[in-house]
């Protein structure tokens, strides 16, 4: 109970990472819930640092690399912020190993609606504006901010959180069921009045993964699935654009701001085509040493390279190296793979919540930077994500929770029945 009490408090406080000149407070003190966490479970559960995936030793690799890459580049911010996440990656290493997946997920899952009953009483009304797609003369769409979040981070965080949200449903009991799908379209909500179109195509994504994968499954001929799945797809996406008409579309346009220049669909996706080639340029720019091992983790913010590199997967090849780079990234789509591929074989609804978790992340970080990260709610569980045990995704019964258990924990089943 304490454990998943500090959980679910760092995940809360990390939505306030972003506020003001209180932003640094916020961050500490949510990665210091995490860790004292951690810590507590080592004494009070049976701990051992084993059965490490190739994924987490490729990690802890990462962060070796991010501190020597920092001590001898003598960059004292990427090696403070390289700290910080070796601490933060070393407690989701004990979290994940001693605490078990469905109390991690309750963790998460509360956070997300403190924060929303949160947003909803202190911010409503701003809440509101955004979502009416309300445009100003100074600054035109008015992007919804919570609590200081750039827009893109909410979007990414609370794209998330309707994924969460979602698949959680998917594994509580009939009574709270409905809470979930609630704060799933909630989360949804908030990222369509923070206008963040990559979390909206993220989540477009996995929503059509979804449908072809139930049309798939409910099809004795596979051909003949493959045509009802893309039917049913094309067929909603018609719907989604045409119904019930011109009210509907306007509104699509302005709060998705296809018509801002710098926005809009002649701006190369809001000048990342421009910063994807300039990081390839970069990486030309090289010497070899440095394209093939990095410069350390935040070693590519605009005030060391002049730009933003707009893509998790750029960002990771520049402060990693295209050798760690590139073993991380395929590391991680074989983990969403795999969790995806046991969901679907084994009917498994923990499975697969940890799958589309990992696959949003993965589809929305081609426009974003928030992959390899610790400072906000999302990230710090993409963490865990990265390093549960791979002997708890070989069986069945691993992943599953029976009704009785879930409702013997009010409704928060604590514990795979496996």
């Amino acid at each position: 109970m304490v454990v998943r009490t500090l959980l679910g408090l760092c995940f809360y406080v990390l939505f306030f990472s972003n506020v003001d000149v209180y932003a640094g407070f916020f961050q500490v003190l949510g990665l210091l819930l995490f860790a004292l966490a951690a810590f507590i479970t080592i004494f009070t559960t049976k701990f051992s640092l084993g059965d490490i995936s190739a994924i987490e030793g490729l990690l802890y690799v990462m962060v070796l690399q991010s501190f020597l890459a920092s001590l001898f580049g003598a960059n004292e911010t990427a090696l403070i912020y390289t700290a910080v996440f070796g601490v933060a990656f070393l407690s989701a290493s004990v979290l994940a190993r001693t605490v078990p997946i469905a109390t991690l997920l309750g963790a998460i899952s509360a956070a997300y609606l403190a924060i929303q009953i949160t947003i909803l009483v202190t911010d409503l009304e701003s809440y509101s504006r955004s979502l009416a797609g309300e445009v100003t003369a100074a600054s035109g769409l008015l992007r919804y901010r919570a609590f200081g979040l750039h827009p893109n981070l909410m979007g990414f965080v609370f794209g998330g959180g309707a994924i969460i949200a979602y698949w959680r449903s998917r594994i509580a009991s009939s009574k709270i069921r409905m809470l979930f799908l609630a704060s799933s379209a909630l989360s949804f909500s908030l990222a369509w009045a923070a206008s963040s179109r990559a979390a909206l195509l993220a989540l477009a994504f996995c929503i059509l993964l979804q449908i072809l994968a139930l049309v798939m499954r409910r099809a004795t001929n596979f051909i003949l699935g493959l045509v009802l799945a893309f039917t049913t797809i094309l067929s909603t996406l018609a719907i989604v654009a045409f119904y019930p008409g011109q009210q509907l579309t306007g509104y699509a346009e302005r709060m998705l701001d296809l018509g801002d220049p710098q926005r809009g669909l002649g701006s190369g996706a809001t000048g990342r085509t421009s910063a994807w080639a300039q990081s390839l340029i970069e990486v030309e720019r090289r010497d070899l040493a440095s394209a093939m091992l990095g410069t350390g983790f935040r070693s590519s913010s605009p005030e060391y390279i002049g730009y933003s590199t707009e893509s998790s997967y750029f960002t990771i090849l520049l402060e990693n190296g295209t050798l760690l780079g590139i073993a991380f990234i395929s590391l991680t789509v074989l983990r969403t793979a795999k969790f995806l591929y046991i969901g679907y074989r084994q009917n498994n609804a923990v499975a697969l919540t940890l799958g589309y978790i990992l696959l949003y992340a993965l589809a929305q970080s081609v426009f974003n930077r928030y992959l390899l990260a610790a400072g906000n709610p999302y990230s710090l569980f993409l963490l865990l994500c990265f390093v549960i045990p791979a002997k708890l995704a070989r069986g069945p019964a691993s992943f599953e929770w029976t009704l009785k258990r879930s409702v013997k924990n009010n409704g928060w089943p604590y514990a795979p029945s496996g």
